[in-house]
């Protein structure tokens, strides 16, 4: 490309023509950028005619459509400079095929020989507001001499990188068979690949050359952050091919990463499902209050608890009072337990098999899964601390407990179980509305 051509059209007939030949510093820019530049080029000469209306940029650069509806700061630095120039005009850009554009394909081919001016970029862009975005903070990419030089050098010795800083300033190919395997990789960010001082960006992050990959991977990974973290820092710096695959690996293999990292979070809590009837599971378990060892037994469907005193806690002696138990309130389908010794000896295996109950037990050195067993516990303790330190009688509060209703939807524990209220200590008149205990049963 020797030049740049622009044709003002209003209803299909134009207007006026602009051209101007390329500075030599203008021949080096890729080729999105000469594009672009071509754009900015046309707008600014046209500036009196086009500001504060809205109107179409024609183009026969496929990509600059697409940067122009992207994000500003997504665009290489040069690409920003460019386009914050027409940020003022309300206009969008369309691609069409360079074949139906002859008019301007003439005047850059054949452009006007005096006019040579450059277009100014001297801008720093600092913030950019737009209508669909908040505000944000662009910070120019700042590195050192040595830096510079460093990645200057280390590009062009790149033969991939060579390959696509070639790519970029010629012009991508039109189809994916004419470019090399090498640089298929880039191809769905060819829109932001922009080239600056001799070094290439994504956007305005600095793409690294693969000699400076275990470098860059080393300061990225300085604070010891973990994966999406460190990946958050590079989508604002760096980039290369698989970065985030290279950052996965770099944090998985560090030791003192991996020495300190937060314990991995457990696996959701799997309930037991509500039965759907009274006594057809139970569950169980052990427990020790003032040096003395305790069996609770209750019930999934209604929370009815039983407490028995235990002089022996063998299976056998658990396994003895299990069995009054059943004899008393009828034997359950299912009764729920720990892998404590005393439910897993023959004698309480004995028991189960000869009332005809399956026998689940919860996961090893993980009470939780025992849970309503577990929280019953913890209920009854406290009950049983409190009644010790009030001195009154242990017996009548769990009947007091029995007989209070789990919430203001559901009756009591014993209610659900017995089908009828239990009488305690206080007055009631349970029956007075003239219902019986059926009714009370239907009603539920």
């Amino acid at each position: 490309m020797k030049g740049l051509g622009a044709c003002l059209l209003q209803d299909g007939k134009p207007v006026a023509f602009a051209s101007k030949i390329l500075s030599n510093t203008q021949s080096n820019y890729s080729n999105i950028e000469r594009e672009t530049l071509a754009l900015v080029f046309g707008i600014t000469r046209f500036h009196t005619y086009l500001f504060g209306k809205e109107f179409t940029v024609i183009t026969d650069h496929r990509p600059l459509e697409t940067i122009w509806k992207k994000p500003l700061r997504s665009a290489p630095p040069r690409l920003q400079r460019l386009l914050i120039k027409v940020q003022g005009h309300r206009s969008q850009v369309k691609y069409r095929p360079g074949k139906e554009m002859i008019l301007l394909d003439t005047l850059s081919r054949l452009p006007n020989p005096k006019e040579a001016r450059d277009v100014p970029l001297d801008i720093r862009v600092e913030s950019i507001c737009s209508e669909v975005e908040d505000t944000h903070q662009i910070d120019l990419i700042f590195f050192g001499q040595h830096k510079r030089t460093e990645l200057q050098r280390e590009t062009s010795n790149d033969p991939v990188l060579r390959s696509l800083w070639q790519t970029v300033t010629q012009g991508w190919p039109e189809t994916l068979q004419e470019l090399p395997t090498s640089l298929r990789e880039f191809l769905s960010d060819r829109d932001e690949i922009g080239v600056s001082q001799g070094v290439l960006f994504k956007g305005s992050r600095v793409i690294i050359p693969k000699t400076l990959l275990e470098d860059i991977l080393r300061q990225l990974h300085l604070g010891h952050m973990g994966i999406e973290s460190t990946r958050r820092l590079a989508r604002e710096t760096v980039f290369w091919p698989h970065i985030n695959k290279d950052i996965e690996q770099l944090v998985k293999h560090c030791a003192a990463c991996q020495e300190h990292q937060a314990r991995k979070q457990k696996e959701p809590l799997l309930p037991h499902d509500v039965p759907s009837a009274p006594w057809t599971r139970l569950g169980t378990d052990l427990f020790i209050l003032n040096r003395q060892d305790y069996l609770l037994v209750t019930d999934y469907y209604s929370k009815y608890p039983i407490v028995y005193k235990l002089t022996d806690t063998s299976s056998a002696a658990v396994a003895n009072v299990m069995s009054g138990i059943f004899s008393l309130c009828g034997p359950p389908d299912e009764i729920v337990s720990d892998n404590g010794p005393q439910f897993v000896g023959k004698h309480f295996k004995d028991m189960c098999r000869k009332w005809l109950i399956t026998h689940t037990t919860s996961s090893s050195h993980y009470s939780r899964s025992n849970g309503l067993a577990e929280r019953m516990v913890r209920t009854v303790k406290n009950l049983l601390k409190k009644c010790s330190q009030t001195g009154q009688d242990s017996q009548l509060a769990m009947s007091h407990l029995r007989a209070t209703p789990v919430d203001s939807h559901m009756r009591s524990p014993a209610e659900m179980v017995f089908g009828r209220p239990i009488r305690t200590t206080l007055p009631s008149h349970y029956l007075s509305r003239g219902s019986t205990t059926t009714d009370h049963l239907l009603n539920r």
